[in-house]
C-alpha cells in the first residue's frame, strides 16, 4: 500500500485566493482533489496568480506536457458555484522555439458534488491521455530560456518534478 501525504501549501507553487466563496469550495473539495492528484501522480498548482483555479500537471505519455485546469466560478443567474475543466496538451520544440497545442473538449457547468466532479475530472484526464498527436493543431512561438553552458533553464515542469501518470 502506498502511503498518502496530506496536501500542504507550497509558496514556490501555490498562489493566494482572496474570494471567500470559491476558497471555501476548494477547501471543502481538497480531500477529493488531493486524492485525484495522488492517484494519478499529478503535480498541483493552486490559485496561480490569484485565480480560482487548480492546475493538475503531468507529462503526456505521447510526449510533451498536459494539464487539467479546474476553475470554480459562480453561475450568473443562480449564484451557485460551478466548475469548469480546461484540458490542455502541448509539445515544445526547443530548437525551433515552437509550441504545438492540442484542441481538447472543455467541460462546463459541473456541479461541485465531489463524486460528480471527480468523475468529470477522470473523464477529462482519460480524454487527454488517449488524445492522438493529430489534435496538436495550434502553433505558437516560445521564448528561449538561456541557462549555463548552453542548457535550457528548467523550472517546475522539469523531469524531476513532473512524474509520468501511472
Amino acid at each position: 500500500m502506498v502511503e498518502s501525504f496530506p496536501m500542504t501549501f507550497d509558496a514556490r507553487i501555490d498562489g493566494v485566493l482572496d474570494d471567500p466563496v470559491t476558497l471555501a469550495e476548494f477547501q471543502r473539495l481538497t480531500p477529493e482533489l488531493a486524492d485525484f492528484a495522488d492517484r494519478h501522480s499529478l503535480l498541483v498548482e493552486r490559485y496561480k496568480r490569484g485565480f480560482a483555479m487548480w492546475t493538475f500537471l503531468f507529462r503526456h505519455p505521447k510526449g510533451g506536457v498536459a494539464s487539467l485546469q479546474l476553475s470554480i466560478t459562480l453561475a450568473k443567474d443562480t449564484r451557485e458555484p460551478l466548475a469548469t475543466i480546461f484540458p490542455h496538451w502541448w509539445q515544445d520544440d526547443e530548437e525551433e522555439l515552437r509550441r504545438k497545442l492540442g484542441e481538447l473538449t472543455v467541460v462546463r457547468a459541473v456541479t461541485l458534488e465531489p463524486s460528480i466532479l471527480r468523475a468529470a475530472l477522470e473523464r477529462a484526464l482519460e480524454e487527454v491521455l488517449h488524445a492522438m498527436p493529430t489534435v496538436l493543431t495550434r502553433e505558437s512561438t516560445i521564448a528561449g530560456q538561456p541557462g549555463t553552458e548552453g542548457n535550457s533553464v528548467r523550472g517546475i515542469l522539469d523531469e524531476v518534478n513532473l512524474p509520468l501518470p501511472t
